[in-house]
């Protein structure tokens, strides 16, 4: 009994002394100061293990010391001590409560196996020491009667282990030494080192491939540990066939309680459910002693593999316990080595299954794993596995060998890299990608140069290659030993097998050109003085990578690429991409998952970027997501985004792969704050020269003059139809894209700064995609913000207007008008401080006028292309304004002509005697209001218009407009009516006409003789007061005056 109490003393002491607490700050741990309540040193002196036990009536007397604590409800718990037996033999001495081992006690098994310790509830639950009849004995941490947290197990062959348990089983850092004081250190699951503390050579970094580090940030993607407790189970609704309600209701739901006072006759923790509140409180019971600091650095999660983010947090748990061994914990977590004794057997076996995994080695693999001497997950210091080492080398067999004994297909460094990350990234460097208006708004950094024998598409030769050097050059290129050669990206074409007919053709070729050569030369095709075409050099390696891959041994390549010729070195490359193909196959076939990796980007993003279609048909077979992103500061866009911006055929078969693995056709990319290119092209030339066009607050067309448009435009990033009409590479390509989303329901109003998708096509000159849009329900009358206007806006937009020529463009305002579109569809124009609603004509004016140098610079002073410009422009300004006079004349003769008449009349009689105070009778013009804008130039924005004084119906902004308007059309359109109106009130009674005041009847005056009149006639016309009709020239009929074009006040006078 004296033990019990020796011991229960010990346990009850509290012994301050320093620990580690792990933190991270960057890349390396710093051990910070925590406070442990118990010292197993102080339980290895108890000495009381031998010892023959006095009778039970003697230690009934003894056991009647008394106190108290409080747990986690702040109650106070009242111990007892005694001693409890049961008829196998098995007996407990030591403090009770609520009729429970709780407190410090021993509890001793009838097979011989002691523990002494802490309890809590019937659990071995805190400090104490466990023996074994055979002499092992461990010391330290127990959870719920397991083994969980730091101790040391000596085991009776010598052997000691210090580390982290979970469960009764190494999960952590550990080290365990042998008898002759070697010593296996690093991370420990069950009795196998998983990772270790040192760096196996050729391992794979991310630093290599520095053209990658635009596509992540480090420090951004870093994921912490939280506090926050989790489940026990992963309850996953799509990996769980199983998956009920009940679970989440047991596991997550604090209301959910066992039967009262179960916990009394069933301490089974393995099977019950183990609910929030029973593990707080244990923790609780755990914890409660230990100091915790009020500050602590976060702690980072060094590898997203999900069984070692467990291991992470598992460590986190019980991070101020470190000093529970006699080790500093963080020397294994920073990979240090040094201090340690020499390398166990363990940790060497561990290190050769690597590399010999890496060399190929098949049958040394094979035996370390039959012997179970390494575990087939371990990794190196940087996370780099035995399967990776394998993959990098495209041995399929051992990667096959791997995964039979367990490893984990989708293991990853700490980098965040899968096996199949690191062959996709070497499969798809970043020369490959091609280049696409997706990804535009950020800028890449370049690859370095590529070397002058392989091009960077495709491992076909550039024309420094093709074409024949001097045999000097020959000589030396041969002689001097070469770089060798890294794998080229290749093309959909290239990468498939060489077949019977690529054969026939090389054959025929080299028979009818080459001559021949002794068999024993390894010169290349530089010694022939003949001319190789690159595409017979490249059918030639395709061919001969055919063979290659037939060879059950290969040589080392690097040996080959030195000696032989630009043909071999070619189908080595082909080779070694076909290799990569066949591994990348493997792994998926196996299990590996195309969505565990996202850096530096998902897998998806390379073959895309890349225009591999089969490579993508691949990884959407394995499950590949389409839901992916790339981050936000490089637009945050998706896989189909780079696919419609793709400007190789490619692209419209890998669109379709994607729209069929029912991907959202309408996936905003996370630019919605970006602008346009041309427009932010134009507006900062623009910045400087706001618009000359005066504005009056004009309301525009009345809504009896258009339709009404019923679709309330969403703004935000661009979706894929927007890039795809944006695009201007290849206009037939882009518009089989757009046929692609359209089919699948891609919404055609959407808005990207301001822009539709129809508009963009516009913009970008593509009248295909044009076409589609139009076809499958665009709205070509759709506001558009930004000061776009509407698609028909977009047409004299300046910033697209080089685009297209004049013929084409009025192409296609009568395409658009076919369509849907409204002339007189109002648009707003203006500026920040100004605005008005006009038409399409008035919003072309004001662009027309933001122009600097055309409005400021006399027509003879500019360039023959700016003539031709401004000639452009004002034919397109003439277009405009006839077609939006023929729609209000085709809209206005729908209406009663009579009543539109008296209408017009009456606002213009108001309006000349609004100054007068005469009063006029009210006219009701709200049932039928009218439009005024100038019958010849079309505008009605920014001008004073005056009506025509004959017919009123009629209104032109100036002299200029109102003598080509009469000229041209409006005098036989005025006259007729006039003189049919004047007949008619002739007809009734001779009633004078309302506009014109009767006059009195006067006495006829004299009739005054020949030459008078003329002298009149003569003195009218020089004060320039005659009304009469003009006198007709000799030469002919009479022509129009174009006496308003004569004065010249700018270049747009002609208005």
């Amino acid at each position: 009994m004296e033990a019990v109490q020796a011991a229960s003393e010990a346990l009850r002491v509290d012994k301050h002394k320093g620990g580690g607490s792990l933190s991270r700050d960057g890349d390396s741990f710093h051990g910070e100061k925590t406070e442990s309540d118990f010292e197993p040193e102080s339980v290895l002196n108890y000495d009381g293990d031998g010892e023959d036990e006095e009778s039970d009536e003697e230690e009934s007397n003894e056991l009647q010391d008394r106190f108290t604590e409080e747990d986690l409800n702040n109650n106070k718990i009242e111990y007892k001590t005694g001693m409890q037996e049961w008829p196998d033999g098995s007996s407990y001495k030591g403090q009770f409560a609520f009729d429970l081992k709780l407190g410090y006690g021993e509890f001793a098994w009838d097979n011989g196996e002691r523990y002494v310790g802490q309890f809590y509830k019937d659990h071995r639950h805190g400090k104490g020491i466990y023996f074994w009849p055979d002499g092992s004995k461990f010391s330290g941490s127990f959870y719920l009667s397991h083994k969980e947290g730091y101790g040391t197990m000596e085991f009776n062959d010598g052997r000691k282990f210090q580390g982290l348990y979970k469960a009764d089983e190494r999960f952590g850092p550990g080290i365990e030494t042998y008898p002759d004081y070697t010593q296996d250190v690093g991370l420990w699951h069950r009795s196998h080192i998983i990772k270790l503390c040192t760096e196996i050579p050729g391992y794979f970094i991310l630093s290599e491939f520095p053209e990658l580090k635009v596509y992540f940030d480090v420090e951004s993607s870093r994921d912490y540990i939280s506090e926050d407790s989790s489940t026990m189970w992963d309850l996953n609704e799509e990996k769980d066939p199983f998956f009920y309600r009940f679970k989440q209701l047991l596991l997550n739901d604090d209301s959910y309680t066992l039967p009262e006072n179960m916990y009394i006759y069933s301490i089974d923790a393995d099977h019950l459910p183990l609910t929030r509140t029973f593990l707080k409180e244990f923790d609780f019971q755990y914890f409660k002693k230990r100091k915790r600091l009020a500050y602590e650095k976060r702690w980072p999660i060094t590898n997203i593999t999900p069984f070692l983010i467990r291991m992470q947090k598992h460590m986190y748990k019980y991070r101020h316990c470190q000093k529970d061994v006699d080790w500093d914990v963080n020397f294994i977590l920073e990979g240090h080595r040094n201090g340690f004794g020499a390398k166990g057997r363990k940790e060497s076996a561990a290190e050769l299954l690597i590399v010999k995994s890496a060399e190929g080695d098949c049958n040394r693999v094979y035996e370390i794993l039959r012997d179970n001497l390494a575990h087939p997950d371990v990794a190196d210091v940087h996370g780099f596995t035995a399967l990776a080492a394998a993959a990098m080398s495209c041995r399929d067999d051992i990667i096959n060998l791997l995964l039979d004994n367990g490893a984990d297909v989708n293991k990853c460094s700490d980098e965040g890299l899968s096996a199949l990350s690191m062959c996709i990234i070497h499969y798809f460097p970043a020369e490959s990608f091609q280049s696409n208006i997706a990804e535009q708004n950020h800028s890449r950094k370049e690859a370095g140069e590529v070397g002058d024998e392989i091009s960077t598409v495709s491992p076909q030769l550039s024309q420094s290659e093709v074409s024949q050097p001097s045999p000097e050059s020959a000589e030396n290129k041969i002689s001097s030993p070469t770089t060798p050669l890294s794998p080229a990206p290749l093309s959909s074409a290239e990468k498939a097998e060489g077949g019977t007919d690529t054969e026939a053709k090389l054959s025929e070729e080299t028979e009818n050109a080459i001559g021949e050569k002794s068999s024993g030369t390894i010169c290349g095709v530089y010694n022939y003085e003949i001319k190789v075409t690159a595409e017979a050099m490249q059918r030639g390696a395709v061919v001969l990578s055919h063979h290659m891959l037939k060879l059950p041994c290969f040589p080392d390549s690097e040996e080959i690429v030195q000696h032989e010729g630009t043909i071999r070195r070619m189908a080595i490359s082909i080779t070694e991409q076909k290799k990569r193909l066949a591994t990348i196959k493997l792994l998926l076939k196996r299990g590996a998952d195309p969505n565990m990796c996202s850096i530096p980007m998902h897998v998806l993003f390379f073959a895309v970027k890349a225009a591999d279609a089969k490579v993508v048909k691949i990884l959407l077979e394995a499950g590949a997501k389409t839901d992916i992103r790339l981050p936000t500061r490089l637009g945050g866009v998706a896989p189909l985004h780079i696919a419609a911006a793709l400007p190789v055929e490619e692209g419209i078969e890998i669109t379709e792969l994607l729209l069929h693995s029912a991907t959202n056709p309408d996936v905003k990319a996370e630019d919605e704050n970006d602008v346009y290119r041309p427009d932010r092209v134009l507006k900062n030339e623009l910045t400087e020269a706001p618009s000359m066009m005066k504005m009056f607050n004009e309301t525009g067309p009345s809504k009896f003059y258009y339709r009404e448009c019923n679709t309330i435009p969403e703004e935000g990033g661009r979706t894929p139809l927007h890039i795809a009409c944006e695009r201007t590479d290849d206009f037939k390509n882009a518009a089989e894209v757009v046929h692609l989303l359209l089919e699948h329901s891609a919404n055609p109003n959407l808005l990207w700064s301001g822009h539709s998708p129809l508009s963009l096509a516009v913009a970008s000159g593509n009248d295909q995609a044009v076409a589609e849009l139009l076809g499958s329900g665009a709205d070509p009358n759709l506001p558009l913000s930004r000061g776009v206007g509407s698609a028909l806006c977009s047409v004299t937009n300046p910033a697209y207007e080089h685009s297209r020529t004049l013929a084409d463009k009025m192409a296609l305002i009568n395409t658009l008008i076919a369509g849907g579109a409204d002339m007189l569809m109002p648009i707003t124009i203006g500026d920040e401080t100004r605005s008005a609603v006009g038409t399409v004509v008035d919003y072309a004016y004001f662009k027309y006028y933001q122009d600097k140098r055309m409005m400021r610079t006399p027509y003879h002073a500019l360039s023959p292309s700016e003539r031709d410009l401004f000639s452009a422009r004002r034919k397109l300004l003439e277009f405009l304004s006839e077609r939006l006079r023929e729609t209000v004349i085709l809209k206005e003769k729908q209406w009663d002509k009579e009543e539109l008449r008296r209408l017009k009349y009456a606002s213009t009689r108001r309006q000349s005697t609004a100054g007068s105070g005469v009063v006029l009778p009210e006219t009701d013009t709200s049932r039928l209001p009218f439009f005024k804008y100038c019958y010849q130039c079309g505008r009605s924005v920014g001008v004073n218009l005056s009506p025509c004084t004959r017919c009123f119906e009629t209104y032109t902004c100036s002299k200029s407009c109102k003598a080509k308007a009469w000229n041209e059309r409006h005098k036989r359109e005025c006259m007729q009516p006039v003189r049919m109106r004047r007949r008619s009130r002739g007809a009734k009674g001779k009633v004078a006409p309302p506009h014109r005041k009767p006059k009195e009847i006067k006495e006829k005056k004299p009739v005054l003789p020949r030459h008078k009149m003329e002298e009149k006639k003569a003195k009218l016309l020089k004060e320039d007061k005659w009304r009469g009709k003009p006198e007709k020239s000799k030469g002919g009929p009479e022509k129009s005056s174009s006496h308003a074009d004569l004065p010249y006040t700018g270049n747009y006078s002609f208005i």
